[in-house]
Formats: C-alpha cells, sequence, structure tokens
C-alpha cells in the first residue's frame, strides 16, 4: 500500500508461470474481486491496481 500526495493505491502483483495461463488468470481475477470488496469495506478511499508480470 502506498500514498502519493493526497491518493492511496494498493498494488497486487501477479506472475503467470502456471502451467495454464488461463488458470492463473481466472485465480488472479478472483483475487482482485476479493481484495476490492475487503479495501471496499475498510478503507474505501484506496484504489487498487494490479500489475501482471
Amino acid at each position: 500500500m502506498a500514498t502519493k500526495e493526497e491518493q492511496k493505491i494498493a498494488v497486487e502483483i501477479k506472475t503467470f508461470s502456471d502451467l495454464s495461463p488461463m488458470f492463473a488468470f481466472h485465480v488472479a481475477v478472483g483475487h482482485f474481486v476479493n481484495y476490492q470488496v475487503m479495501l471496499e469495506k475498510l478503507e474505501p478511499d484506496r484504489r487498487l491496481y494490479s500489475a501482471l508480470r
């Protein structure tokens, strides 16, 4: 988590190194949705980003 000026962000970093890129993509989307739901409740002013590698 980071803060720049008054903007709060959180970044989730994912690497698609699994045998199935499609499976890894679905897992990453599921994690992103779960984190987003949690952040909306705990820190509604923080924006979530996902970095894919």
